[in-house]
Formats: C-alpha cells, structure tokens, sequence
C-alpha cells in the first residue's frame, strides 16, 4: 500500500504514524487543506493529503497518497477513451467507405449515362453485376434508352420512306 496516514490531536500531538519520512510529516502538518484536500511536493514527488476533523475528539485524520497512485484510475479512463474515439473514428471512416461504395459510385454511374445519353449517344448502356436497389434504376435507364433508340430509329425510317414516296411521285 502506497498510502501513509497520520491521527493528529489539535494541540499538536499526533499517534498512529506510519510516515516514517519526518519530512513528509512535516509537510503534512504545515499543508493548507481546502475543504479536508491538500497537496504538496516533497522530493520531486507529488502527494494528496486529506484530512477529515473529528470535534468530538479534538483531532483529524490524515492521509497522505501520492499523487501518481490516486490519480491511476484517471489514467486508464484516459487510454479508455483514446480507444474508444479510435473505434468511434474507424466505424465512421468504414461507413464512409460503404456510402461511397454503395451509393455514389452507382449514381455517378446513372449520372454519367444520363449525360452522354443527353449528347445524343443513345445506345449507350448501364452494366450491373451486382443486385443491388442501382440494378432497378440501371434496368429502367436501359430500357428507356432502348426505347428511344427504336423510336428514333422508326421515325427515321419513315421519314426515309416518305422521301423516297415523294421522289417517286
């Protein structure tokens, strides 16, 4: 245990030491407490004392820990909480990942067929290896472009056959 305490009457006399150090009892002795808390460095170190006053005995007991012991807790909540915004970061960074994957790839893809469909180019097609809710929209671009492909083709044709209908005549 990495503790020491000490029972103090007010008038100065104290019993049951286990400091040992008489310069950390001295430290504890002149310490000023703020609600029972104080702290202090001896020897490079740093310390906590607490101290809790007992009236009806005229005394106070104090309890001396350094500051590395009581502060541990506080440490592993530290590595805690770096790990968990870690893991906070990498599920952010992989559904990222996924949306890109999953939805703008795929829209890019629409976008860009719409685009070269807009210039005229209308036999161009959408492929989908994958079944995936794009597959409907890739299906329904296809078939619409098909079907213009036709009907543009139709009325091509017969605008075709009413020339040549009016150079016969």
């Amino acid at each position: 245990d990495n503790s020491w305490y000490l029972f103090q009457f007010h008038d100065g006399e104290y019993i049951l030491d286990n400091m040992g150090k008489e310069s950390l009892q001295n430290c504890v002795l002149e310490a000023s407490y703020e609600s029972g808390i104080a702290h202090f460095t001896l020897e490079g170190e740093k310390y906590f004392a607490f101290r809790a006053d007992f009236e009806n005995i005229d005394g106070s007991f104090i309890q001396v820990v350094p500051s590395t012991e009581f502060l541990r807790p506080i440490y592993w909540l530290n590595s805690y909480a770096i790990f968990f915004i870690i893991i906070i970061f990498l599920c952010v960074l992989l559904f990222f990942i996924g949306v890109v994957k999953l939805i703008h790839k795929p829209l890019v893809n629409l976008v860009q067929a719409f685009q070269e469909a807009e210039t005229g180019n209308l036999s161009v097609r959408i492929q989908d290896n994958a079944q995936t809710e794009f597959s409907y929209l890739y299906k329904g671009f296809n078939d619409m472009a098909a079907n213009l492909e036709n009907l543009l083709d139709e009325v091509y044709n017969q605008k075709l056959l009413r020339q040549k209908a009016e150079f016969k005549q």
